[in-house]
C-alpha cells in the first residue's frame, strides 16, 4: 500500500509540474533503432529533439543490437526530465528484434506444444531480457483469432483459430510477463484474424455480424481485460458492425465507438491504449500525420504510436486543445495513465539499467536451452504415409524453396534456409539446392534428385509486414508436383504458414513448424534425423482444407 501511494503521489506531482506541451508529448511514441549512433549524428539529434522539444513519452524500438539498445535507452533517459517508456514488438522474444537476445517461437508454434506453460516460459524469458535492456512494454500477445487461412499478416502470429484457446494462451503469457514487471499488450483490438489484406499496406474490412464478432473476435480481448492485462493495441481495420456511427470507412484505431465506447466503457478497461503504428498504410495513406494523431486521441487512444511526423503530431494535438476540439482533461487523462504505467515499472525510482546485467541475462544458457526445447516441442508431423522418417543412411537431395520478403526483413534475420542448409550438411551426405519463388529451376531440381533415396524439401512461407501474401508460390508448387509425379519419395518441412498444406502432395511426408526462425530449421533437421520425436499438435484446423 505504501508503494502504491508513493507511485500515485509521483504521478500527480509530475502531472502538476507539466505544461500542456509536455502533457501532449507524453501521448506520442516515435520510433528508434538499437544501433550505435554518435550524439552529433542526424538520427541522435532527431531523438534528442523529440525528447527536449516535443517531450515525447517514450520510443518504440525496431531491430538492432541488445547491448547497444541498453546503452541507448540509458543515454536517452539521461536527456528526459520525465522518465521515458520504451516498447518493442518482442513477438518472438527479444532475439526477434535485437541481436544477442533469445529468439523464441511465436504464438502458433508455442500453441503447437499443447501446454500453456510454454507461453508462460516464453513470457518470462522475454520479460527478463526486455527489462534488462530498459524496454518496459512488449506489444504482445497477439489475441487475434486466425480463422482466415488467407490472412497475410496475422497467421502464425496468432495462437490459433479457436477463441477460447487464444484467450487461455494469451492469459498465460500476460500473467507471466506482468509478474516479471513487463507490461503485456493485447493486440489487435477488436480482432485482425479474419482479414485477407495487410493493414501495413491497405485498410482491411472485417465484414462480420455483431453476433459473430461477439462469439469469435471479441472474447479473447474481453478475457484479457478481466485477467488484468495492462495495455491494449488497436487494429487498423474497418469493422462496420461495431462502428455504426462511422460516416466513412475508418480504422478501428480512429473510432470513438470502438475505443472509448466498447474497450473503455463497455469492457471497463482502465489501462493503456496504444494505437497501432500510425505510419502504416491503412492510416498514413488516408490521413495527414497531425490529423491522424488527433483522431486517434479523440477515439480514446492514450498513445499515438509511431507517427509519420513527430512535430506535426505534437503541433496538431496542442492546437486541438487550444481550439477546444480536445479538452485539457482528455489530454491529462492519458498523460496520467502513461505516468502510472511508468511508475508501475518503477521508473519513478530508477530509470537506467546496468550494462553488466545485459551480459548476464541476454541469451543465457538457461534461456537458450528453454528456447531450443520450445522450438522442438511445437513441430508437428502431419503425415508420413511412406514411413520415410527417420532418415537413416540414405542418399538425400535437399532443396530449399525460398519465398520473397521485403528487403528490410533481412536486416536482422538470417537468410531463409541458412541454418537448415548447415544442419543438413552436418547430418547427411546431401546435395543442396536453393530455388527462388519467382521462377524455380525445375530442371535443376529434378537433376539434383536423380539417384537420391529421398528429397528433403524446406518450404519457406514466412509472415512479414508489407509482404502481402504468405501463399505458396506457383513455381514452388510446380516443384512439389513434379517430384510427386516422378515418384520421388519426398519429405516436406513447412517453415511458417501452415495453410500451404493443401499444395503439398498427399504422398509426401509433411512436417509443420509454424515458425520461420533459424532455430526451427535446426530443430526440424533433428526430427528428420531421428534425434527427437515430433510431438506437436496443430492449433489450427487443417482437415478439409482445399487447394486454391
Amino acid at each position: 500500500m505504501e508503494e502504491e501511494r508513493a507511485r500515485a503521489e509521483w504521478v500527480e506531482n509530475s502531472l502538476q509540474e507539466m505544461t500542456l506541451e509536455e502533457k501532449v508529448g507524453q501521448l506520442i511514441m516515435p520510433d528508434t533503432t538499437g544501433v550505435l549512433m554518435h550524439e552529433e549524428s542526424r538520427e541522435f539529434r532527431r531523438l534528442a529533439e523529440a525528447i527536449e522539444r516535443f517531450h515525447v513519452g517514450g520510443f518504440i524500438i525496431y531491430s538492432g543490437d541488445a547491448l547497444t539498445t541498453a546503452a541507448l535507452t540509458n543515454r536517452l533517459q539521461e536527456r528526459a526530465r520525465v522518465p521515458l517508456l520504451f516498447a518493442s514488438d518482442f513477438e518472438g522474444g527479444v532475439g526477434m528484434q535485437l541481436r544477442g537476445g533469445t529468439r523464441l517461437p511465436r504464438a502458433m508454434a508455442l500453441a503447437a506444444t499443447g501446454d500453456t506453460q510454454s507461453a508462460a516460459e516464453a513470457a518470462r524469458i522475454t520479460a527478463r531480457e526486455g527489462r534488462a535492456l530498459g524496454v518496459h512494454v512488449n506489444f504482445y500477445p497477439v489475441l487475434d483469432v486466425n480463422n482466415n487461412p488467407s490472412n497475410p499478416i496475422i497467421n502464425t502470429r496468432a495462437f490459433g483459430d479457436d477463441p477460447e484457446m487464444v484467450a487461455n494462451w494469451g492469459a498465460a503469457f500476460i500473467r507471466a510477463a506482468q509478474e516479471e514487471g513487463h507490461i503485456a499488450t493485447a493486440k489487435h483490438f477488436p480482432g485482425h484474424g479474419d482479414t485477407s489484406i495487410d493493414s501495413h499496406i491497405l485498410l482491411p474490412t472485417l465484414d462480420a455480424t455483431r453476433e459473430r464478432l461477439e462469439q469469435i473476435e471479441l472474447p479473447p480481448f474481453r478475457s484479457a481485460i478481466q485477467r488484468g492485462v495492462r495495455a491494449v493495441m488497436t487494429a487498423h481495420i474497418f469493422v462496420p458492425a461495431l462502428d455504426t456511427d462511422a460516416t466513412e470507412t475508418r480504422p478501428a484505431t480512429l473510432s470513438p465507438q470502438l475505443v472509448d465506447g466498447i474497450l473503455r466503457r463497455d469492457y471497463g478497461f482502465d489501462g493503456l491504449i496504444f494505437s497501432d503504428a500510425l505510419s502504416m498504410g491503412a492510416v498514413a495513406d488516408r490521413y495527414e500525420a497531425g490529423e491522424a494523431a488527433v483522431l486517434a486521441v479523440e477515439a480514446g487512444c492514450d498513445v499515438a504510436l509511431y507517427p509519420v511526423d513527430i512535430q506535426r503530431a505534437h503541433k496538431a494535438l496542442c492546437e486541438a486543445v487550444r481550439t477546444g476540439r480536445l479538452s485539457h482533461e482528455r489530454i491529462e487523462r492519458s498523460a496520467r495513465s502513461i505516468l502510472a504505467a511508468k511508475a508501475w515499472c518503477g521508473l519513478n525510482l530508477e530509470r537506467k539499467v546496468s550494462l553488466e546485467t545485459v551480459w548476464d541475462v541476454l541469451g543465457s544458457p538457461s534461456h537458450t536451452a528453454t528456447s531450443r526445447d520450445l522450438f522442438e516441442r511445437g513441430i508437428t508431423l502431419v503425415r508420413d504415409p511412406l514411413e520415410l522418417l527417420p532418415i537413416k543412411k540414405k542418399r538425400v537431395a535437399a532443396i530449399i524453396l525460398k519465398d520473397n520478403v521485403p528487403v528490410w526483413a533481412h536486416v536482422l534475420r538470417e537468410p531463409a534456409g541458412s541454418r537448415f542448409s548447415a544442419a543438413v550438411s552436418r547430418t547427411f551426405n546431401a546435395r543442396l539446392i536453393e530455388s527462388g519463388a519467382e521462377a524455380a529451376d525445375l530442371e535443376m531440381v529434378m537433376e539434383a534428385t536423380k539417384g537420391a533415396d529421398v528429397a528433403l524439401m524446406a518450404v519457406c512461407a514466412r509472415v512479414a509486414a508489407y509482404k502481402g501474401s504468405v501463399a505458396l508460390a506457383y513455381a514452388h508448387a510446380a516443384v512439389l508436383d513434379a517430384l510427386d509425379a516422378a515418384g520421388i519419395p519426398t519429405i516436406v518441412i513447412v517453415f511458417g504458414n501452415p495453410y500451404v498444406l493443401p499444395r503439398v502432395p498427399e504422398r509426401a511426408t509433411t512436417l509443420l513448424t509454424f515458425e520461420s526462425a533459424p532455430e526451427s530449421e535446426e530443430a526440424a533437421v533433428r526430427i528428420v534425423n531421428g534425434e527427437i520425436p515430433a510431438r506437436g499438435r496443430s492449433p489450427v484446423k487443417l482437415e478439409g482444407m482445399k487447394k486454391n
